[in-house]
């Protein structure tokens, strides 16, 4: 693919890009924020009333059914993306060429289910659970579908609205079945019925918006080509799965059902800080793509803004969660999941990699490079299910954390490798050691405070770590004409008129 010769970016097309991007983020993290928060609350509902038994149930048949939820997309949302941002008049035919691909890939997985089950002999509930969302699956696909739509058009108001929706239903009548008695099966019953809901309430405000047309005859044709592209995504796409369900499973075989509630319980708090840092990774793919056809300078400087600022959120965020865990866990769990601090402490490590290497994950797949990304994404399924194995049978669920954490630091320097062999090298270094010296501050602060309330703890915390960036000239001056620009923008959209700055004051 040609590309336009190289140019250093300019400020105010990097203030732009950086308006827009936060734009979209601030709609994505409302929705990826609430997801899990919403769906946490469910899982709060459940432990409290069902037990550790109870939350290892519904673990269990969510991570079974969203490995096949996934297999059915066929790894094409990521094709859906990069295409459509590219080229918005090939709208049509990703619509029609998913819809046969969803239909297809359901027929093929349903017997598979069942292969499955007969295979692993879980117990009836569990079975039970899993055949019933898996009768959904081409309702998930094409919701899938959807929102990778919603996606390569940038419309992440619309992605956010959906996603919200359907995971606010999932929680009112999943408490709803909980408190009527019907148990984990009443809540995976009640979660098909949103389920079909919010598809077709997707599916009919995008194409009034996006003016769709559906040209069936050629729906067969498309989707068989549709389905070649996105092979090397579709298993990029199990592999990932597998890695972050992989020791559920395990765990499942391997150990008790209260062991499996025990480390959900903290991965459900792992989960919420890697949604939110998600949101702008989601926005990142597009602009990525763009950027490559643009100028390779530009997509270096997208990258490494990318990787600072997200460590300079990621890492102290990791290192107070470390410092603070028994009190949240606490105060959230109660005191009969105690056992899932030192897990917590390990998990959240684990959301902070994770939103670091993958902004270089995009960068491959931005680039064209998505077979090594593939690659990359092998290695570190095969490291997990082997240190998975080892420690899981040692240490049990604390195994399987440390196991999560390991693979994805060996995920990170393949990755890393990689785009230095063919685009480019990275800062990595810089802002990592910046952003650890810092919270390394802000840790002592954090612990000599633990005896105080939590909020005046995170308080005392956030200043600590706010001076020692400023204090080791983390922001160079560009940065920070960006950063006041962004701020008067924030002021003049936000507040009152006679409480806004008047235009210059921060100049």
């Amino acid at each position: 693919m040609s590309r336009k010769p190289d140019h250093t970016p300019t400020l105010s097309s990097n203030s732009s890009r950086v308006r827009a991007a936060l734009a979209n983020t601030s709609y994505l993290v409302f929705a990826e924020a609430t997801k899990p928060a919403l769906s946490f609350l469910l899982i709060l509902v459940i432990s409290r009333t069902l037990g550790r038994e109870g939350m290892g149930t519904y673990t269990i048949i969510l991570s079974i059914s969203a490995l096949f939820e996934l297999l059915a997309t066929a790894g094409l949302p990521i094709v859906i993306v990069r295409g459509i941002a590219a080229d918005r008049s090939r709208l049509s035919y990703y619509m029609s060429a998913s819809a046969g691909v969803a239909i297809l890939t359901t027929l093929i997985l349903l017997p598979l289910v069942e292969v499955f089950l007969r295979l692993l002999h879980y117990p009836p509930p569990i079975e039970t659970g899993i055949r019933w969302l898996t009768f959904t699956i081409v309702l998930t696909t094409i919701q899938q579908y959807t929102i990778a739509i919603c996606e390569g058009l940038q419309n992440m108001k619309l992605r956010a609205g959906l996603s919200t929706c359907d995971t606010l239903g999932r929680l009112i009548i999943g408490v709803v079945m909980i408190f009527s008695g019907h148990g984990i099966i009443g809540i995976i019953q009640g979660m098909i019925a949103v389920r079909a809901l919010t598809t077709a309430i997707a599916v009919i405000i995008l194409r009034r918006q996006a003016t769709l047309s559906f040209p069936v005859r050629d729906l067969i044709s498309h989707s068989v080509l549709l389905l070649r592209t996105s092979l090397p995504f579709l298993v990029t796409l199990i592999a990932n799965t597998l890695f972050w369900s992989i020791n559920t499973i395990m765990l499942s075989k391997m150990v008790t059902v209260e062991q499996v509630g025990v480390y959900n319980a903290a991965y459900r708090l792992m989960d919420i800080a890697r949604t939110i840092f998600f949101s702008y990774l989601i926005v990142l793919l597009p602009m990525m793509a763009a950027s490559f056809t643009e100028s390779l300078e530009r997509l270096k400087h997208e990258c490494e803004m990318s990787i600072k600022y997200l460590a300079l959120a990621a890492i102290p965020l990791a290192t107070a969660t470390s410092v603070l865990a028994d009190r949240i866990v606490r105060l959230i769990y109660g005191p009969k999941f105690a056992a899932a601090v030192p897990l917590l402490q390990v998990l959240i490590w684990t959301a902070c990699v994770f939103c670091i290497v993958l902004v270089l994950a995009r960068l491959l797949v931005a680039s064209n490079n998505q077979i090594s990304d593939l690659f990359c994404n092998i290695v570190a399924v095969l490291v997990n299910i082997g240190l998975g194995w080892v420690l899981i049978r040692a240490f049990g669920a604390l195994g399987a954390g440390i196991a999560d954490l390991v693979s994805l630091a060996v995920f990170g320097a393949l990755e890393y490798l990689i785009v230095a062999r063919r685009l480019f090298a990275p800062d990595v270094l810089g802002p990592i050691g910046r952003a650890l010296a810092a919270s390394g501050t802000m840790a002592i602060a954090l612990y000599a405070t633990r005896t105080y309330p939590l909020f005046l703890t995170l308080l005392a915390g956030a200043a600590v770590y706010a001076l020692a960036l400023i204090a080791l000239r983390t922001f160079s001056a560009e940065e920070r004409t960006m950063i006041s620009e962004l701020i008067n923008d924030a002021c003049h959209r936000l507040l009152p008129t006679e409480l806004r700055p008047a235009d210059g004051a921060g100049d």
